[in-house]
């Protein structure tokens, strides 16, 4: 090793190797990220990391809030800007460490969703999960990734955590949950997560969605949505800004009509 490599199997907080190296880590991500931009969010937004990393994202500046290794992950980690945060889940803002301030580090010093972290493993210490996306509300999925075992835990605000998964699997899982709409993006508007609903053969008019009774979504109003957008393209060459100019109009004179028909906004 040279002495200008750092030495990440020596980092206090470690007491196995990590895994996969921050590049390789970052490398997974932006695979997801860019995969993204082919489907709703605008390419311009994706920021990949310089080859050495974030310059300005040094263990100073992050006000050490996690381990040494997890900050070494961090300066190379690709991020999702914009004019408001991203969402990879349901009222889940992906954190685009590039964009906080010191005080916003300060603030979430070591602090978590849950008092214990598990990789598949062991028991894991806390300087070692680095958020990738939090969570705003009851019910709402937050995203950690531990640096050293290369797994990501969700956790989901007064339900508990889902349990870790390899990075790889969990950047190929989530990619099928939007390519199948599984996940569901809308401009402005609270993503759907409707796992449990299956696709049928029958056709939704418009006319069946605008009729539909009960709180939105319904599975009409789900399937109704998924066929809009692959009418449009999805996933292949979604042609977003026309899906939205159709969509959005047909949901607000809805909710107009019924406030349980209300497809919510972002928060």
């Amino acid at each position: 090793m040279s002495s200008n490599e750092p030495d990440y199997n020596r980092a206090a907080d470690m007491h196995r190797a990590p895994l996969h190296t921050p590049q390789q880590m970052a490398a997974l991500l932006l695979d997801l990220y860019t995969f993204l931009t082919t489907l709703h969010l605008d390419p311009a937004d994706l920021k990949a990391a310089p080859a050495d990393g974030w310059p300005d994202l040094t263990p100073e500046h992050c006000a050490h809030f996690r381990g040494d290794y997890a900050l070494q992950v961090l300066r190379h980690l690709p991020y999702l800007g914009g004019r408001a945060p991203q969402h990879l889940h349901y009222q889940c803002e992906v954190v685009d460490y590039t964009a906080v301030d010191r005080a916003w580090f300060v603030e979430h010093h070591m602090d978590s969703d849950t008092d214990e972290w598990w990789s598949t493993l062991s028991q894991v210490p806390a300087a070692w999960m680095l958020p990738l996306a939090l969570g705003v509300g009851r019910e709402a999925s937050s995203f950690y990734l531990n640096v050293v075992d290369a797994e990501v835990c969700e956790v989901v605000s007064g339900l508990g955590d889902d349990g870790p998964k390899p990075l790889d699997a969990w950047v190929d899982e989530m990619k099928q949950l939007f390519a199948c709409l599984r996940l569901i993006p809308c401009d402005g508007k609270l993503m759907l997560v409707c796992e449990e609903v299956e696709d049928t053969e029958e056709r939704i008019g418009e006319d069946q969605f605008r009729a539909e009774e009960g709180c939105f979504p319904t599975d009409l109003d789900v399937r109704f949505i998924r066929q809009v957008y692959r009418e449009y393209g999805w996933p292949e060459r979604f042609r977003y800004k026309e899906a939205m100019a159709y969509l959005l109009p047909v949901v607000e004179e809805i909710a107009e009509d019924n406030d349980e028909r209300w497809w919510m906004d972002r928060i």
